[in-house]
């Protein structure tokens, strides 16, 4: 799958287009408001409503960090990103069907963290982050949790 970001310039003002292509059909899902991160999910090959092999993406330097690592080959994790931080430090999305933040430094760092769900709910997901709070998403529940 190819995957396209495009970032405004401060100086010129016209944007850059940065390409992606992903071999398990993996999409950009999200970027942080600043332009400089992003972050992408695939689904999963035998069902296509589960999210797999989360990525955040440093769309200057041009590397790519596997946000699933450490995790069993082929075990389905439900887990996506769907949004980052100015500084790429806070991703935001689901893990194992419920809605998670993953952070790349502090005293969870490299690790997802569930957030916890309302009695009566079983899943959901957090949708987008701000400087000041995560927001949930897609009809689960309306609660929000600082990221």
């Amino acid at each position: 799958m190819f995957a396209a970001a495009m970032q405004a310039t401060a100086q010129t003002g016209k944007p850059v287009m940065h390409s992606y292509a992903f071999d398990d059909g993996g999409i950009l899902t999200g970027m942080s408001d600043n332009g400089l991160w992003a972050v992408a999910s695939a689904t999963n090959s035998s069902n296509t409503l589960i999210l797999e092999n989360p990525r955040l993406l440093d769309v200057d330097g041009g590397t790519e960090l596997l946000l699933s690592e450490g995790y069993e080959e082929g075990e389905s994790l439900n887990c996506g990103a769907n949004d980052v931080t100015n500084d790429g430090n806070v991703v935001v999305g689901r893990f194992g069907g419920l809605p998670a933040v993953w952070r790349r430094t502090g005293e969870t760092s490299g690790a997802w963290t569930q957030l916890p769900v309302p009695d009566g709910y079983d899943g959901g997901m957090v949708n987008a982050v701000t400087r000041r709070q995560a927001r949930r998403g897609r009809g689960h529940h309306e609660h929000q949790h600082s990221a």
